[in-house]
């Protein structure tokens, strides 16, 4: 039985880092990777990753800003930001477990340095009596130069401001947060939709689980021109014709294969992630004959003008 998972759309700059994150890792531990775990632990601008795979270190390489972002938007006035930040991925899924701990003190000796930096940038009313212990006995005047990394603010924000700026929506300090992508859909009906009205050539290819209820999900191709999309409702967009020429990556969908009941989909990651799926996303068609038809000629003529169109098979 093919499975699916129904949540809550999933987004945000965080989740688009702890992403980018995974993609270092998964990319440095080769395709015979089976789990993987990355653990930050930061104090001021002093930082260790350390990244183990299948129970053996790993390195990997550009680490060190994603996760300092990461801290960065946590970040809550007077009650500061994690010291630790530990993802969990498997190498057969996009998905990950990210935990987070403000409160534990994350090495065996905290440097001074490092306290001062804390407690400078992100302040808090409350600090844990280990981060007090390890302030310097003689604080300078001002914050020397190594205290606070330069990845820490907006280039040209005084510190006293950089603060107020960070008004998006939060990850926790302390806590965890899931990401499952979805492997699979049912549809039960289906629907070609060509727009005669301006803009003339608009055309949608309607796959949905429950017809004619708006807030169930639908999988949408959507065509104009020699320019497709891939709508998942509600959960996200996969655009190939919204980036910029110069870092193209390519249109959303690789293939589409109709295999008897089932429809299956092969993404590019960037394309899976915008619609919050893995890679290989799986329709299953609970459809009379008739509409059965319709999906075979469908398909074929929606994406007939596309200049770079998947590759069609069992059409």
């Amino acid at each position: 039985m093919m499975g699916h998972h129904r949540s809550q759309p999933m987004k945000g700059e965080a989740h688009g880092v702890r992403l980018h994150i995974a993609d270092l890792v998964r990319a440095a531990a080769g395709p015979d990777a089976s789990r993987m775990t990355v653990r930050r632990a930061q104090v001021g601008a002093v930082g260790e990753t350390t990244v183990t795979c299948d129970g053996r270190p790993l390195a990997v390489d550009g680490l060190d800003e994603p996760f300092e972002r990461l801290r960065e938007m946590s970040y809550r006035e007077g009650e500061g930001t994690w010291f630790t930040c530990e993802l969990e991925l498997s190498a057969d899924s996009r998905g990950y477990v990210c935990r987070t701990d403000g409160e534990e003190m994350p090495f065996a000796q905290v440097d001074p340095l490092g306290a001062l930096g804390e407690m400078t940038v992100f302040h808090r009313h409350e600090p844990p009596g280990w981060l007090v212990a390890a302030l310097p006995t003689a604080a300078p005047l001002s914050p020397p130069a190594s205290v606070v990394s330069s990845r820490l603010r907006p280039p040209g924000i005084p510190l006293a401001d950089w603060r107020t700026v960070l008004t998006h929506h939060q990850p926790p300090i302390t806590g965890e947060v899931s990401y499952t992508p979805a492997t699979g859909m049912t549809a039960r009906a289906v629907r070609l939709d060509e727009q005669a009205e301006p803009p003339p050539g608009l055309r949608y290819l309607y796959l949905e689980t429950r017809p004619g209820d708006p807030e169930e999900e639908r999988l949408v191709v959507v065509a104009f021109g020699d320019e497709y999309w891939l709508v998942r409702h509600p959960f996200g967009i996969a655009d190939g014709a919204r980036l910029d020429p110069d870092e193209a990556l390519g249109e959303p969908v690789r293939s589409l294969t109709l295999d008897k009941a089932t429809l299956r989909l092969e993404l590019p990651a960037w394309a899976a992630d915008d619609l919050q799926t893995e890679t290989v996303f799986e329709v299953a068609l609970d459809l009379d004959a008739a509409q059965m038809a319709t999906l075979r000629a469908a398909v074929p003529q929606v994406l007939s003008q596309a200049a770079d169109p998947p590759e069609l098979i069992g059409f």
